[in-house]
Formats: C-alpha cells, sequence, structure tokens
C-alpha cells in the first residue's frame, strides 16, 4: 500500500469518520492483506463502531 493512502485512511479516523475508514481499510486488504498495521487499523475502526464481532474475526486473521 502506497504511504499517502495510509496517512488519508489515519486521517479519517482523526476525524472519527470510522465507517469510511473501516471501508477504505478493507479495500487495501483486498490489494495487500500482509500489511500488519492496516490489519490493527481496520479492527480499531470497528471497535469504534461497536462492531466487537468484527473485530474480533479481524484479529484471528491476523495474527493467523
Amino acid at each position: 500500500m502506497r504511504f499517502p493512502m495510509f496517512l488519508m485512511f489515519r486521517s479519517a479516523v482523526r476525524r472519527k469518520e470510522y465507517q469510511a475508514a473501516a471501508t477504505a481499510y478493507e479495500a487495501a486488504l483486498a490489494l495487500n492483506p500482509l500489511h500488519p498495521d492496516v490489519w490493527f487499523s481496520l479492527g480499531y475502526c470497528y471497535l469504534r463502531l461497536e462492531q466487537n464481532q468484527k473485530a474480533l474475526q479481524v484479529r484471528l486473521l491476523w495474527l493467523y
């Protein structure tokens, strides 16, 4: 994933636009599923959106 794109996603998180950020992180993972920062950030967005089951799934996928 390109660095400026990651900064754009992080900016969405700072603005508390968690749904938009989660959608962007999902798209990024479709391109490169081996990026640990994106997995972590996606899980964080899911937690903030109170989507705990999805956050747990992301954590399990990231670890294994």
